[in-house]
């Protein structure tokens, strides 16, 4: 969850409202507590309720990244998990005053995508072994992630909505298709996912959908893949895929009901 503070800017935005629902739609009771004392939380609810984030910035040094973590959770027991909301926050001194160059691409960029909660996106270039890292609001590159195999190919969406990572797809010549990895709290670079891939179409495209709290990715090949595990659920959707961010809707040619049960 982002959130940025520009002084003097019509960019901020300091509040966000996250709807708590219980997936049979039951009257189910939920606390809600911060770790960072700049985040403020609805503390309680009951059933599909408001969770509303404030971020108070006064003290904060600007020019910095904070980050906070939200946990949910019920007092009924027959709730199976706790839920995390990872909030980041950008304080900023000023707008960017112009568009970014990014030099030097071996290639061109196969893949631009935005982190989640960090005011940062990722660059992967074509056959790239690494994922470049660009601060939007400073116009400045980070050090760039490493270790990814070089036939690296599309980066998704994040597989966790929290920012915890980013997945490439990878074709190794011999030995099939692979999810990589990237750990994007330690900026490092995980075990390959082999993929039971259906078709052989070229895999282009895929998404991450988490209904009931299970992290699911669909490939546009039509694979619909369970994360944990990597087991393979069947055959989805061919083609680009967009979701809903509650993980309910998937559009492709038409909205689609997304539930896991």
């Amino acid at each position: 969850m982002p959130l940025v503070d520009l002084p003097g800017t019509a960019w901020d935005r300091l509040t966000k409202t996250v709807s708590i629902v219980e997936n049979f739609g039951f009257a189910t009771p939920w606390t809600a507590a911060s770790d960072q004392a700049w985040l403020q939380v609805t503390p309680s609810g009951t059933g599909s309720g408001a969770l509303v984030l404030t971020a108070n910035t006064a003290g904060l040094t600007t020019d910095q990244y904070y980050e906070a973590a939200v946990t949910v959770t019920s007092s009924d027991n027959t709730i199976t998990n706790n839920e995390q909301i990872r909030v980041g926050l950008w304080v900023g001194s000023s707008v960017p005053s112009a568009g970014m160059t990014i030099g030097n691409l071996s290639g061109g960029p196969l893949a631009v995508v935005g982190d989640p909660i960090r005011p940062l996106f990722y660059v992967l270039e074509w056959f790239s072994s690494q994922v470049r890292v660009i601060n939007p609001y400073t116009a400045q590159e980070l050090s760039p992630i490493s270790g990814l195999p070089a036939m690296s190919g599309i980066l998704s969406s994040f597989a966790t909505q929290n920012g915890d990572t980013l997945f490439a797809w990878n074709q190794v010549p011999g030995a099939g298709y692979h999810y990589v990895p990237v750990n994007l709290r330690t900026r490092t670079v995980g075990s390959p996912i082999a993929s039971n891939k259906f078709g052989t179409g070229r895999v282009d495209h895929f998404k991450h959908l988490r209904p009931g709290g299970v992290d699911l990715l669909f490939n546009s090949d039509g694979e619909v893949q369970k994360l944990s595990g990597g087991a393979s659920l069947g055959f989805g959707f061919v083609g680009y895929s967009g979701a809903s961010g509650n993980s309910q809707r998937l559009f492709n040619g038409g909205t689609f009901s997304i539930d896991f049960t």
